[in-house]
């Protein structure tokens, strides 16, 4: 348990280590698998759909690959993650920027609902996720 407050709930998973053959400069594989921005392994924090795709393409964030420290909020394809599971937010600075303003600087990313929503879509993914392997 964390001396700080819950700020939210929100679904995390890990990149995939195998090499994914893609042609999107943003998801090549890297150097040992993963993507061009992260390694194979690298714990990512999920924004739930934004765009009514269903999630086939997701905003995460997490540790760039390239830079210690640095957190990235990008898209990627949800098929290049594993291990989806529900984790509860209270680091300040990691909500902020699951929450900052994209692309216009107008519209706000969402957060997850509840620990009930989060949780119900992680099965779903896990399920998917296996299906397709």
């Amino acid at each position: 348990m964390s001396d700080e407050p819950l700020l939210a709930w929100c679904v995390v998973a890990n990149v995939g280590s195998a090499v994914v053959e893609e042609t999107s400069d943003s998801t090549a594989p890297g150097p040992g698998g993963g993507t061009k921005h992260f390694s194979g392994g690298t714990k990512v924090w999920l924004l739930p759909p934004q765009w009514g795709d269903g999630g086939e393409d997701v905003f995460v964030l997490g540790r760039h690959r390239g830079e210690p420290g640095g957190l990235l909020r990008m898209v990627i394809p949800r098929r290049q993650l594993t291990d989806f599971r529900t984790k509860p937010v209270y680091i300040p600075t990691l909500m902020a920027q699951l929450e900052r303003p994209w692309r216009d600087g107008q519209v706000r990313a969402h957060v997850w609902s509840s620990k009930e929503e989060a949780d119900r879509v992680a099965q779903l993914w896990s399920a998917q996720a296996v299906v397709e392997a």
